[in-house]
């Protein structure tokens, strides 16, 4: 997540380099305003993404006040390196629901949403790597270390603010860099065989420069056979009420959806007619194809971004098979696959092994 302006963070929020020592902690601010040295201390103990147990002596907020039926969120901050990540935590009365519910519409429950963000995250990380995670989307730091852990959590690194408070708002030069960003941001996860099912104008942060989506409770791998979207309002017309296998162009629906939403004013023009913004709201422009309720009429991000006259500049690494490269990361998916078999009970099917076959990779 970004600090806002003028806070004493300097440079990039994404830049996770160590930062200056403890006694300055009075100068740092969270991206929410809060003086870290007025935050309570804490240590959390948690897994990476390689299935090491590691403590990290942290100062966290109190939960935010925004309604999630599943999660309880705060932010953490290394009190050692002074970078802030997001904590969702399961109530305690949470519990898992059955392994076939991705083909009923029955809403998972808090585990559930959780369990398959480690597991998006983890596919993630895998698909481009630590040293090449592209800043567009969350990036998964670690989970819950054992499955004795009355309130499961995943620890991300995030940025920006739900892009829905830009709505109609945006400067000049971030109604061409908004769209630009956003449409590389779902080229990426197209690339990665990820599709994420829930983009909305809350899911979607900015941060005044870059995009970056979040919240992969719902997210599937392309081809894998899920129940209706999450919420119908921003789904694409065949995922409502669908049963079918998932399909990236849901996504580019939805991202129509939200491209309209932030860009165009209440009358459905363009907030600013010039340039990109005038290309892709006009009725013959790519946002028009986005938004067609024939899916196979919708165009890829990259053609989107062509006609828009942008690079597809996707993060190094996006077109190269990583997996089984990375022997610790092996037996990270395994770790966490003894996790989720311990925690299972009465009802619930075994839970399949991860492979380490890419977008191919076996989940629950």
């Amino acid at each position: 997540m970004s600090p806002p302006s003028g806070s004493g963070l300097g440079g990039d929020w994404w830049d996770a380099s160590p930062r200056p020592g403890r006694g300055d902690t009075d100068l740092h601010r969270t991206s929410r305003g809060e003086p870290i040295d007025t935050l309570r201390e804490e240590t959390i103990a948690y897994r990476d993404v390689y299935g090491r147990r590691r403590t990290m002596r942290a100062r966290v907020t109190e939960d935010d006040p925004a309604a999630d039926p599943f999660y309880r969120t705060r932010l953490v901050v290394d009190a050692d390196r002074l970078v802030e990540y997001v904590q969702k935590r399961v109530h305690a009365a949470g519990r898992r629901a059955p392994a076939n519910s991705a083909a009923t519409s029955r809403a998972p429950d808090g585990i559930d949403a959780v369990d398959n963000e480690i597991q998006m995250g983890m596919h993630l990380v895998d698909a481009f790597g630590e040293e090449n995670y592209p800043r567009e989307l969350s990036h998964l730091v670690g989970y819950y270390p054992d499955d004795a852990d009355r309130e499961p959590f995943v620890l991300l690194a995030e940025r920006g603010r739900p892009v829905e408070r830009f709505a109609g708002r945006l400067l000049l030069d971030q109604v061409e860099q908004f769209p630009t960003s956003l449409l590389r941001a779902l080229d990426l996860l197209e690339s990665a065989g990820v599709v994420h099912r829930w983009l909305t104008t809350r899911t979607v942060q900015f941060d005044d420069r870059h995009v970056q989506i979040t919240d992969f409770r719902h997210a599937v791998l392309v081809g894998e056979r899920c129940g209706p979207a999450p919420d119908p309002r921003w789904a694409a017309p065949e995922a409502v009420y669908g049963d079918g296998p998932a399909t990236t162009k849901e996504d580019v629906y939805s991202v129509g959806r939200v491209l309209n939403e932030v860009i165009a004013d209440r009358s459905g023009r363009a907030s600013t007619r010039r340039g990109g913004a005038e290309r892709l709201l006009g009725s013959d422009g790519p946002l028009g194809r986005m938004v067609d309720h024939d899916p196979d009429l919708r165009p890829p991000a990259a053609e989107v971004l062509a006609a828009l006259g942008r690079d597809v500049d996707r993060a190094a690494g996006t077109r190269r098979a990583r997996s089984g490269g990375d022997a610790r990361f092996v037996e990270g998916l395994r770790s966490f696959d003894a996790i989720v078999r311990r925690r299972g009970t009465g009802d619930d099917e075994p839970t399949p092994r991860p492979t380490t076959g890419g977008a191919d990779r076996g989940r629950r």
